[in-house]
C-alpha cells in the first residue's frame, strides 16, 4: 500500500503505461476511505459527503477541487432545484463519453438534477459516499445506471 506521498508521485502517469500504478491507486483509495460514515457537509475523515469524499480523494493525489460547501447548501438543495455540480464543474472537469479508473460520475434525482457523484474505479465499479457511508457500487446496476448524468475527467489528468 502507498502512502499519500508516494501517490503524488505517480502524477503524469499515462493510463496506457500506467496499469499497475492505478491499481495501487485504487486500492489505496479503497483501503483509505471505504465505510466512513456519511455527514451532510463532511469534509473530514470523521464524515463526508460525496462531495467531500471526492475532494478529499483527489487531495491525496494532488489535486484541489472547487467547495460547494461555500455555497451553504442545505440537505434538500437537490430537491429544491438547485443544480450545483452541474453549474461549476466547468472549474476542474471536462464531460467525456467513455469513463476510466479515477473518472468522476455524476448521478441526477428525478428533477434532472445532479445531486450525487462517485469516482470510476476498475470491473465496472465506483465509490461513492451515500447514506452511511463510503460504499462500492457497480456502475451497471440498474438503480444507478438509469440516473447517470454524465462521466468527467480532470482537466489536469492526475494518472
Amino acid at each position: 500500500m502507498q502512502t499519500t506521498e508516494q501517490l503524488s508521485e505517480i502524477r503524469g502517469v499515462s493510463v496506457g503505461t500506467g496499469k499497475a500504478h492505478l491499481r495501487d491507486v485504487e486500492q489505496f483509495i479503497i483501503g483509505k476511505y471505504l465505510g466512513l460514515p456519511y455527514r451532510h457537509r463532511g469534509r473530514s475523515l470523521e464524515g463526508l459527503d460525496c462531495w467531500g469524499f471526492l475532494k478529499l480523494v483527489y487531495a491525496d493525489l494532488g489535486v484541489r477541487l472547487f467547495d460547494i460547501e461555500d455555497l451553504e447548501y442545505s440537505k434538500i438543495w437537490g430537491a429544491q432545484g438547485k443544480d450545483y455540480f452541474k453549474e461549476h464543474y466547468f472549474h476542474d472537469w471536462v464531460s467525456v463519453k467513455t469513463p476510466e479508473m479515477l473518472d468522476g460520475v455524476l448521478f441526477v434525482n428525478s428533477r434532472k438534477i445532479a445531486n450525487h457523484a462517485g469516482i470510476i474505479l476498475s470491473n465496472g465499479r465506483f465509490i461513492h459516499c451515500a447514506r452511511p457511508g463510503v460504499i462500492i457500487s457497480r456502475i451497471n446496476d440498474p438503480s444507478w445506471q438509469t440516473k447517470i448524468e454524465g462521466f468527467y475527467r480532470l482537466k489536469d489528468r492526475i494518472c
